[in-house]
Protein backbone atom coordinates (compact mmCIF):
# COMPACT_ATOMS: atom_id res chain seq x y z
CA UNK A 1 0.00 0.00 0.00
CA UNK A 2 1.36 3.40 -1.21
CA UNK A 3 1.95 5.70 1.55
CA UNK A 4 -0.72 8.22 -0.31
CA UNK A 5 -3.33 5.94 0.38
CA UNK A 6 -2.26 4.98 4.52
CA UNK A 7 -2.80 8.56 5.51
CA UNK A 8 -6.15 9.38 6.62
CA UNK A 9 -8.44 11.72 4.35
CA UNK A 10 -8.36 15.05 7.00
CA UNK A 11 -4.32 14.72 6.50
CA UNK A 12 -4.72 14.04 2.70
CA UNK A 13 -6.63 17.04 2.29
CA UNK A 14 -4.06 19.06 4.33
CA UNK A 15 -0.98 17.95 1.96
CA UNK A 16 -3.23 18.37 -1.09
CA UNK A 17 -3.81 21.90 0.02
CA UNK A 18 -0.78 22.68 0.70
CA UNK A 19 0.48 21.05 -2.22
CA UNK A 20 -1.75 23.35 -4.67
CA UNK A 21 -1.11 26.40 -2.84
CA UNK A 22 2.69 25.85 -3.93
CA UNK A 23 1.63 24.84 -7.29
CA UNK A 24 -0.69 27.91 -7.55
CA UNK A 25 2.56 30.71 -7.11
CA UNK A 26 4.77 28.82 -9.22
CA UNK A 27 2.59 28.13 -12.42
CA UNK A 28 1.18 32.12 -11.93
CA UNK A 29 4.58 33.66 -11.82
CA UNK A 30 5.37 31.74 -15.15
CA UNK A 31 4.90 34.60 -16.89
CA UNK A 32 7.32 36.65 -15.14
CA UNK A 33 10.09 33.87 -15.09
CA UNK A 34 10.74 30.35 -14.98
CA UNK A 35 11.28 28.69 -11.57
CA UNK A 36 14.30 27.54 -10.04
CA UNK A 37 13.88 24.03 -11.39
CA UNK A 38 10.54 23.87 -13.17
CA UNK A 39 10.38 19.84 -13.25
CA UNK A 40 8.94 20.04 -9.72
CA UNK A 41 5.85 21.19 -11.65
CA UNK A 42 5.40 18.38 -13.12
CA UNK A 43 5.89 16.30 -10.05
CA UNK A 44 3.98 17.89 -8.22
CA UNK A 45 1.30 17.85 -10.46
CA UNK A 46 1.16 14.62 -10.82
CA UNK A 47 1.33 14.48 -6.83
CA UNK A 48 -1.85 16.78 -6.80
CA UNK A 49 -3.40 14.45 -9.08
CA UNK A 50 -3.11 11.08 -7.33
CA UNK A 51 -4.07 12.75 -4.07
CA UNK A 52 -7.22 13.78 -5.43
CA UNK A 53 -7.83 11.06 -7.11
CA UNK A 54 -7.55 9.23 -3.37
CA UNK A 55 -9.70 11.04 -1.77
CA UNK A 56 -12.32 11.21 -3.89
CA UNK A 57 -12.34 7.52 -3.86
CA UNK A 58 -11.73 7.53 -0.06
CA UNK A 59 -15.04 9.66 -0.27
CA UNK A 60 -12.91 12.43 1.25
CA UNK A 61 -14.69 16.04 1.29
CA UNK A 62 -11.98 18.22 -1.58
CA UNK A 63 -14.27 19.89 -3.86
CA UNK A 64 -12.36 23.26 -3.10
CA UNK A 65 -9.32 21.66 -3.96
CA UNK A 66 -10.67 19.78 -6.64
CA UNK A 67 -11.83 23.29 -8.20
CA UNK A 68 -8.29 25.05 -7.13
CA UNK A 69 -6.39 21.86 -9.17
CA UNK A 70 -8.50 23.01 -12.40
CA UNK A 71 -7.77 26.57 -12.15
CA UNK A 72 -4.41 25.90 -12.09
CA UNK A 73 -4.33 23.13 -14.81
CA UNK A 74 -6.34 25.97 -16.75
CA UNK A 75 -3.31 28.66 -15.87
CA UNK A 76 -1.04 25.99 -17.24
CA UNK A 77 -2.69 25.33 -20.31
CA UNK A 78 -2.54 29.09 -21.04
CA UNK A 79 1.34 29.44 -20.12
CA UNK A 80 2.39 26.12 -22.09
CA UNK A 81 4.72 27.41 -24.35
CA UNK A 82 6.37 29.40 -21.91
CA UNK A 83 6.34 26.02 -19.71
CA UNK A 84 8.20 24.35 -22.32
CA UNK A 85 10.82 26.67 -22.59
CA UNK A 86 11.56 27.04 -19.17
CA UNK A 87 11.39 23.06 -19.18
CA UNK A 88 14.56 22.71 -21.68
CA UNK A 89 12.48 22.75 -24.68
CA UNK A 90 10.29 19.58 -26.78
CA UNK A 91 13.27 17.08 -26.37
CA UNK A 92 14.02 17.82 -22.75
CA UNK A 93 10.69 17.18 -21.89
CA UNK A 94 10.64 13.84 -24.39
CA UNK A 95 13.60 12.73 -21.98
CA UNK A 96 11.73 12.94 -18.91
CA UNK A 97 8.88 11.83 -20.05
CA UNK A 98 10.18 8.77 -20.94
CA UNK A 99 12.17 8.50 -17.98
CA UNK A 100 8.95 9.33 -15.64
CA UNK A 101 6.49 6.71 -17.98
CA UNK A 102 3.51 9.05 -16.86
CA UNK A 103 0.08 8.53 -17.75
CA UNK A 104 -1.71 9.58 -21.03
CA UNK A 105 -4.29 11.68 -19.41
CA UNK A 106 -1.37 13.58 -16.81
CA UNK A 107 -1.27 16.03 -20.24
CA UNK A 108 1.17 18.19 -18.26
CA UNK A 109 3.80 15.73 -19.66
CA UNK A 110 2.51 16.06 -23.13
CA UNK A 111 2.36 19.75 -24.15
CA UNK A 112 5.44 19.62 -26.70
CA UNK A 113 3.30 17.58 -28.79
CA UNK A 114 0.01 18.77 -28.38
CA UNK A 115 1.87 22.21 -29.53
CA UNK A 116 3.29 20.43 -32.38
CA UNK A 117 -0.05 18.98 -32.92
CA UNK A 118 -1.65 22.89 -33.09
CA UNK A 119 1.29 24.12 -35.30
CA UNK A 120 0.58 21.68 -37.72
CA UNK A 121 -3.14 22.51 -37.32
CA UNK A 122 -2.18 26.28 -38.36
CA UNK A 123 -0.32 25.17 -40.78
CA UNK A 124 -2.86 23.75 -42.36
CA UNK A 125 -5.66 26.46 -41.90
CA UNK A 126 -2.66 29.21 -42.84
CA UNK A 127 -2.53 27.35 -46.13
CA UNK A 128 -6.46 26.93 -46.93
CA UNK A 129 -6.72 30.38 -46.08
CA UNK A 130 -3.89 31.68 -48.55
CA UNK A 131 -3.89 29.17 -51.10
CA UNK A 132 -6.48 31.46 -53.39
CA UNK A 133 -4.32 34.30 -52.79
CA UNK A 134 -1.06 32.54 -53.32
CA UNK A 135 -2.71 31.08 -56.60
CA UNK A 136 -3.38 34.93 -57.50
CA UNK A 137 0.14 36.04 -56.56
CA UNK A 138 1.24 33.60 -58.81
CA UNK A 139 0.31 34.95 -61.46
CA UNK A 140 1.00 38.22 -60.97
CA UNK A 141 4.52 37.24 -60.06
CA UNK A 142 4.84 35.94 -63.63
CA UNK A 143 2.94 39.25 -65.00
CA UNK A 144 5.31 41.03 -63.31
CA UNK A 145 9.05 39.66 -63.99
CA UNK A 146 8.14 39.28 -67.88
CA UNK A 147 6.81 43.20 -67.70
CA UNK A 148 7.85 44.48 -65.30
CA UNK A 149 11.75 43.72 -64.44
CA UNK A 150 11.69 43.55 -60.11
CA UNK A 151 14.26 44.72 -58.03
CA UNK A 152 16.47 41.56 -57.34
CA UNK A 153 16.75 42.96 -54.10
CA UNK A 154 12.58 43.14 -53.24
CA UNK A 155 12.53 39.12 -54.70
CA UNK A 156 15.29 38.40 -52.14
CA UNK A 157 13.37 40.00 -49.21
CA UNK A 158 10.09 38.08 -50.55
CA UNK A 159 11.82 34.93 -50.85
CA UNK A 160 12.88 35.52 -47.10
CA UNK A 161 9.98 36.79 -45.68
CA UNK A 162 8.31 33.59 -47.14
CA UNK A 163 10.88 31.13 -45.15
CA UNK A 164 10.55 33.58 -41.62
CA UNK A 165 6.98 33.13 -41.96
CA UNK A 166 7.27 29.17 -42.28
CA UNK A 167 10.12 28.85 -39.86
CA UNK A 168 7.34 31.04 -37.58
CA UNK A 169 4.19 28.69 -37.61
CA UNK A 170 6.28 25.76 -37.35
CA UNK A 171 7.56 27.53 -33.95
CA UNK A 172 11.36 27.63 -34.88
CA UNK A 173 11.58 31.35 -33.54
CA UNK A 174 15.81 31.76 -33.79
CA UNK A 175 15.63 30.75 -37.78
CA UNK A 176 12.61 32.92 -38.30
CA UNK A 177 14.54 35.76 -36.73
CA UNK A 178 17.26 35.54 -39.33
CA UNK A 179 15.47 35.10 -42.23
CA UNK A 180 13.27 38.23 -41.35
CA UNK A 181 16.82 39.68 -40.99
CA UNK A 182 17.78 38.85 -44.30
CA UNK A 183 14.55 40.38 -45.51
CA UNK A 184 14.63 43.26 -44.13
CA UNK A 185 18.14 44.24 -44.96
CA UNK A 186 17.51 43.45 -48.81
CA UNK A 187 13.61 45.59 -48.05
CA UNK A 188 14.23 47.87 -45.35
CA UNK A 189 11.07 50.35 -46.67
CA UNK A 190 8.37 47.07 -46.09
CA UNK A 191 6.59 47.60 -42.82
CA UNK A 192 5.09 44.13 -42.83
CA UNK A 193 8.78 42.86 -42.34
CA UNK A 194 8.99 44.51 -39.02
CA UNK A 195 5.66 43.87 -37.75
CA UNK A 196 6.75 40.35 -38.68
CA UNK A 197 10.00 40.64 -37.00
CA UNK A 198 8.11 41.85 -33.59
CA UNK A 199 5.73 38.96 -33.63
CA UNK A 200 9.36 36.72 -33.84
CA UNK A 201 10.43 38.82 -30.93
CA UNK A 202 7.90 38.21 -28.87
CA UNK A 203 7.96 34.79 -29.40
CA UNK A 204 11.10 34.58 -28.28
CA UNK A 205 9.90 36.43 -25.04
CA UNK A 206 12.18 39.76 -25.94
CA UNK A 207 9.04 42.45 -25.32
CA UNK A 208 11.39 45.27 -25.48
CA UNK A 209 12.42 44.47 -29.10
CA UNK A 210 8.95 43.33 -30.09
CA UNK A 211 7.75 46.98 -29.10
CA UNK A 212 10.45 48.73 -31.21
CA UNK A 213 9.46 46.72 -34.06
CA UNK A 214 5.70 46.92 -33.55
CA UNK A 215 6.82 50.90 -33.82
CA UNK A 216 8.71 51.25 -36.58
CA UNK A 217 6.12 48.77 -38.34
CA UNK A 218 3.22 51.34 -37.54
CA UNK A 219 5.19 54.33 -38.91
CA UNK A 220 5.23 52.42 -42.40
CA UNK A 221 1.44 51.78 -42.51
CA UNK A 222 -0.55 54.27 -44.23
CA UNK A 223 -3.15 53.75 -41.47
CA UNK A 224 -3.22 51.53 -38.46
CA UNK A 225 -6.03 49.40 -39.72
CA UNK A 226 -3.08 47.86 -42.03
CA UNK A 227 -1.12 47.44 -39.19
CA UNK A 228 -3.10 45.64 -37.40
CA UNK A 229 -4.37 43.47 -39.51
CA UNK A 230 -0.85 42.57 -40.59
CA UNK A 231 0.61 42.23 -37.10
CA UNK A 232 -3.08 39.75 -36.65
CA UNK A 233 -1.91 37.54 -39.41
CA UNK A 234 1.38 37.24 -37.73
CA UNK A 235 0.03 36.54 -34.26
CA UNK A 236 -2.06 33.92 -36.22
CA UNK A 237 0.78 32.26 -37.86
CA UNK A 238 2.14 32.00 -34.24
CA UNK A 239 -0.81 30.92 -32.86
CA UNK A 240 -1.27 33.44 -30.40
CA UNK A 241 -5.08 33.84 -31.01
CA UNK A 242 -5.79 36.23 -28.07
CA UNK A 243 -3.57 38.82 -29.73
CA UNK A 244 -4.69 38.07 -32.93
CA UNK A 245 -8.81 38.51 -31.66
CA UNK A 246 -7.66 41.86 -30.07
CA UNK A 247 -5.49 42.93 -33.21
CA UNK A 248 -8.65 42.14 -35.13
CA UNK A 249 -11.12 44.25 -32.94
CA UNK A 250 -8.82 47.06 -32.76
CA UNK A 251 -8.88 47.28 -36.81
CA UNK A 252 -12.68 46.88 -36.54
CA UNK A 253 -12.58 49.53 -34.10
CA UNK A 254 -11.10 51.90 -36.67
CA UNK A 255 -13.14 50.31 -39.87
CA UNK A 256 -16.06 48.06 -39.01
CA UNK A 257 -16.18 47.12 -43.05
CA UNK A 258 -12.74 45.62 -42.76
CA UNK A 259 -13.95 41.90 -44.19
CA UNK A 260 -10.24 40.80 -43.80
CA UNK A 261 -9.90 41.51 -39.83
CA UNK A 262 -13.55 39.98 -39.63
CA UNK A 263 -11.50 36.52 -41.26
CA UNK A 264 -9.43 36.85 -38.56
CA UNK A 265 -11.48 37.42 -36.06
CA UNK A 266 -13.44 34.19 -36.42
CA UNK A 267 -10.17 32.43 -36.80
CA UNK A 268 -9.00 33.77 -33.74
CA UNK A 269 -12.30 32.30 -31.94
CA UNK A 270 -11.73 29.13 -34.60
CA UNK A 271 -8.42 28.73 -32.37
CA UNK A 272 -9.68 29.27 -28.81
CA UNK A 273 -12.31 26.88 -28.92
CA UNK A 274 -15.29 28.91 -29.43
CA UNK A 275 -16.80 27.61 -32.40
CA UNK A 276 -20.18 28.73 -32.40
CA UNK A 277 -18.78 32.56 -32.37
CA UNK A 278 -16.21 31.32 -35.03
CA UNK A 279 -19.16 30.42 -37.49
CA UNK A 280 -21.41 33.80 -36.53
CA UNK A 281 -18.13 35.79 -37.44
CA UNK A 282 -17.30 33.75 -40.52
CA UNK A 283 -20.83 34.60 -41.69
CA UNK A 284 -20.38 38.17 -41.19
CA UNK A 285 -17.24 38.22 -42.70
CA UNK A 286 -18.49 36.56 -45.57
CA UNK A 287 -21.41 38.60 -46.19
CA UNK A 288 -19.32 41.65 -45.47
CA UNK A 289 -16.61 40.78 -48.30
CA UNK A 290 -19.60 40.24 -50.57
CA UNK A 291 -21.32 43.71 -49.67
CA UNK A 292 -17.53 45.57 -50.55
CA UNK A 293 -17.44 43.33 -53.62
CA UNK A 294 -14.63 41.25 -52.44
CA UNK A 295 -14.95 38.02 -54.10
CA UNK A 296 -12.01 36.59 -53.25
CA UNK A 297 -11.74 37.32 -49.64
CA UNK A 298 -15.54 35.71 -49.82
CA UNK A 299 -14.18 33.14 -51.43
CA UNK A 300 -11.75 32.26 -48.95
CA UNK A 301 -14.11 33.15 -45.83
CA UNK A 302 -16.90 30.09 -47.08
CA UNK A 303 -13.73 27.77 -47.14
CA UNK A 304 -12.76 28.07 -43.76
CA UNK A 305 -16.12 28.26 -42.63
CA UNK A 306 -16.75 24.83 -44.65
CA UNK A 307 -13.58 23.37 -42.89
CA UNK A 308 -15.08 24.37 -39.52
CA UNK A 309 -18.64 22.88 -40.20
CA UNK A 310 -16.89 19.40 -41.40
CA UNK A 311 -14.82 19.10 -37.81
CA UNK A 312 -17.69 19.37 -36.12
CA UNK A 313 -19.92 16.57 -34.87
CA UNK A 314 -23.23 16.18 -36.21
CA UNK A 315 -26.46 17.75 -34.53
CA UNK A 316 -28.79 14.39 -33.65
CA UNK A 317 -31.34 14.30 -36.05
CA UNK A 318 -35.39 14.43 -34.24
CA UNK A 319 -36.82 10.71 -34.66
CA UNK A 320 -40.79 10.92 -35.74
CA UNK A 321 -42.31 7.84 -34.39
CA UNK A 322 -43.86 5.90 -37.00
CA UNK A 323 -47.90 5.83 -36.81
Amino acid sequence: MSKTSQKNPQTRVETLRSLLNELQLQVVKLAEHCPPDPQQILIKLDEAADLLEALQQAGGAASGEKSLYETILAQLQKQRKRFLGCLGGEQKLAELRALRQPPADHWWWFVDQALASERQQTRRRRLITLGIGALVLMVLTILYRQFLAPDPALQASIGYQTLAENLLVEGRYEEALVQTNLAIESWPDSPNLYALQGVVYHMMDEPEKAAQSFETAKAGYPDEVSFYVERAQFYLMAGQAELALADAEAALALNPDSAISLLQKAQAYEALGDREMALDTYQLAADTADRIGDARLQVIVRMNMGQLMQSMPALPQEITPTP
